[in-house]
C-alpha cells in the first residue's frame, strides 16, 4: 500500500478513537500532509491550537509508535507525491528567511545517522553480510542519483569479493547482466524515492530537498564492506594484497619518486 492511501486508511479506522481536538489534528493530517511533515509536534499544536499533548495522543491514537514515526511516515507520503520542483519549493515555504544552509544540511544529516543508528538493526546487515560472503555473483545496481553509491559499493566490494558487477546505466544494460547468473547471486539495489523505474524493474519491487543524500547510504555501505571483509578474513586479504600487486605494477595510484 501506498504511503497516503495508508494514512487515510489509519485515520478513517481511528476515527471513532478520536478525541474532538484529536479528529481536528487528523483532518490536517489527511489535508494538509505537506505542510505538516515539515512540522514539529509543538509547531503543529501551535497551528492547530490545541495541546502538544493532543497531537502526540492522537499520533498513538491512529497506531503509531509516536509522534516521530507519524512524521516519517508523513516524509514518505511527500517523498512519493513531490516532483522535483515541488520539493525544490519546499524550503522556501518555511518562513521566506535566510538561512544558514550548510548548518541546516549538516544538522539534518546528524539526525538522518542518529535514526539510522536506532532503526537498522545489527542482525540484518550481519545478515545481509553473510549472503554476499555466500553469493558466487553479487550484482550492485543503482541509476540516476544513486549510481554513485553503485559505483562506490561496486568498487570497494570488488576489492575483496570476487565476481562482483556494477551496473550503473539504464535498465536495458542492466538486463543483459541477469540473463545467465550462477547459483547463489546476489542483487543489491541502490535507490531513493522518488523511485527511477528502472531500479523497480530490476528488483521487480513496489526530509526533504530535490538533492538526494548521500550520508546515511554512505554509512550503511562502509559497515556493509567491514563486515563482508570480516566474515572471510583470509579471502579479504589475499585479495587485497592482489590488488595492491596490481596497483603497484600498474602505478595505479600518485607517489613520490
Amino acid at each position: 500500500m501506498r504511503a497516503r492511501p495508508a494514512l487515510l486508511e489509519k485515520i478513517r479506522s481511528g476515527a471513532r478513537r478520536l478525541s474532538r481536538k484529536q479528529a481536528a489534528v487528523a483532518a490536517f493530517l489527511a489535508e494538509e500532509h505537506q505542510k505538516a511533515a515539515f512540522m514539529t509536534a509543538a509547531e503543529l499544536a501551535s497551528h492547530l491550537k490545541v495541546s502538544e499533548a493532543t497531537v502526540i495522543r492522537c499520533a498513538a491514537a491512529l497506531g503509531y509508535d509516536g509522534y516521530p514515526a507519524l512524521r516519517r511516515h508523513l516524509h514518505q507520503i511527500v517523498q512519493e507525491d513531490l516532483t522535483s520542483t515541488e520539493l525544490f519549493a519546499l524550503p522556501l515555504r518555511r518562513g521566506g528567511r535566510e538561512q544558514d544552509w550548510l548548518r541546516t544540511v549538516v544538522e539534518k544529516e546528524i539526525e538522518n545517522l542518529t535514526r539510522l543508528t536506532k532503526e537498522l538493526p545489527g542482525d540484518d546487515l550481519d545478515r545481509l553480510a553473510r549472503q554476499v560472503v555466500r553469493a558466487s555473483k553479487v550484482v550492485v545496481a543503482g541509476f540516476r542519483a544513486s549510481a554513485s553509491l553503485a559505483g562506490f559499493l561496486g568498487y570497494h566490494l570488488g576489492k575483496i569479493h570476487e565476481g562482483v558487477v556494477t551496473v550503473t546505466g539504464g535498465a536495458g544494460g542492466a538486463w543483459d547482466q541477469f540473463r545467465s547468473l550462477p547459483a547463489p547471486s546476489l542483487l543489491l539495489a541502490i535507490g531513493f524515492p522518488r523511485y527511477p523505474r528502472e531500479i523497480l524493474e530490476a528488483v521487480r519491487a513496489e526530509l526533504v530537498s530535490f538533492v538526494d543524500s548521500h550520508c546515511a547510504p554512505q554509512a550503511v555501505i562502509a559497515a556493509l564492506l567491514i563486515q563482508v571483509s570480516l566474515k572471510n578474513r583470509e579471502r579479504t586479504e589475499a585479495l587485497l594484497r592482489r590488488f595492491e600487486e596490481i596497483a603497484e605494477r600498474r602505478r595505479l595510484f600518485y607517489a613520490e619518486d
